[in-house]
């Protein structure tokens, strides 16, 4: 009896080796599961650009890899601030992960975007940095390294990373697919200069009782400091309309105001028959200020107490992809590298 009782002990053991042999030792299928969807990645690097170290922080989603490209977003922060900020208070990498796409926080040089204001109390402007050249090396290192996709590089940014972000659409259109400036308007200096090499898709948004970035155009001032002049937002509304052969008749709707309690409302603009199928559409924030539509006026760096009401009906960051991932690049410029002698 006892011998009986080892024997089927014995053979229990036996068969529990021989199960887990034939399994080849493999990892339970849910530790499978959970090392194949690698987490997202932050990354704060470096590169060099005519001999100035540039830095950025790099969001990458989840599971990617550079066999299968994602789309990249460039978000460019306000004056005085760094790509830091954006990444914390706007909340973006959540929506890129959901999304499956790349976000970079670039920093401007000293804190600033060489946005073509030229105002003489920013570095970047004194000496006139080349930034449109730093996001065009940067979008190369990413391509190389990081899986970006080249057809699908997009370009926002907020006050005056927005201002560069029009930069962008002339100097880098074709790079760039689509930009998307907010509480910005075009630098009047910048205007006479701008020559995109092909139509390019453009979304703004602006409040109109923006008190440092004025709807009506004119001096951008932070409290008493004078930064430069930049067109009335209709005025760089019709410029991209010119640019790019729209009609010059907008489809206007009124957005849902989910939050009536916030003071503001929005209007959306339209312009369409545009060469090369592309898009300018214009959110005016009727009683907005100088903030993100999503209720955080935090964002902009020494200007929160002037921001003004900020809109809680729209959720910049969904309005800004779902515009976006309707553009692709099609013909693409060589990269630097490429073009090398």
């Amino acid at each position: 009896m006892r011998n009986s009782k080892y024997s089927i002990i014995l053979l229990c053991v036996i068969t529990g080796m021989v199960m887990l042999l034939g399994s080849g030792c493999a990892a339970p299928r849910w530790q499978e599961a959970a090392s194949e969807a690698a987490p997202p990645v932050d990354l704060r690097k470096t590169i060099s650009v005519n001999g100035i170290e540039r830095s950025y922080l790099l969001h990458l989603p989840p599971g990617q890899d550079s066999a299968h490209p994602v789309p990249l977003l460039i978000l460019l922060h306000s004056g005085g601030g760094k790509g830091d900020d954006l990444e914390k208070i706007f909340g973006m990498n959540g929506l890129a992960d959901r999304e499956g796409f790349a976000v970079v926080y670039p920093d401007g040089f000293s804190h600033h975007w060489n946005d073509g204001r030229n105002v003489e109390r920013f570095r970047a402007h004194r000496q006139d940095i080349d930034d449109a050249g730093f996001i065009a090396a940067l979008i190369d290192q990413l391509v190389e390294s990081a899986g970006v996709d080249r057809h699908r590089v997009y370009a926002a940014g907020v006050a005056e990373g927005g201002m560069m972000a029009h930069r962008l659409a002339c100097e880098l259109a074709d790079r760039i697919a689509a930009v998307a400036p907010v509480i910005a308007a075009m630098p009047e200096s910048l205007a006479g200069g701008c020559f995109p090499a092909r139509s390019i898709p453009v979304l703004m948004i602006n409040g109109t009782d923006d008190a440092i970035v004025p709807w009506a155009g004119g001096e951008v001032r932070v409290g008493s400091r004078a930064l430069g002049r930049v067109m009335s937002v209709s005025g760089t509304v019709s410029f991209w309309v010119s640019q790019n052969g729209c009609s010059n008749t907008p489809s206007i709707t009124d957005e849902p105001d989910l939050d009536p309690d916030d003071g503001t409302r929005v209007r959306k603009q339209v312009y369409r028959r545009c060469a090369g199928s592309v898009e300018v559409v214009l959110y005016e924030v009727l009683g907005g200020g100088h903030a993100w539509p999503s209720g955080r006026n935090s964002a902009l760096s020494g200007t929160a107490p002037a921001a003004g009401r900020s809109n809680r009906d729209a959720d910049t960051a969904a309005l800004m992809w779902e515009f976006f991932k309707n553009y692709r690049l099609e013909r693409l410029p060589p990269t630097r590298r490429e073009s090398a002698p």
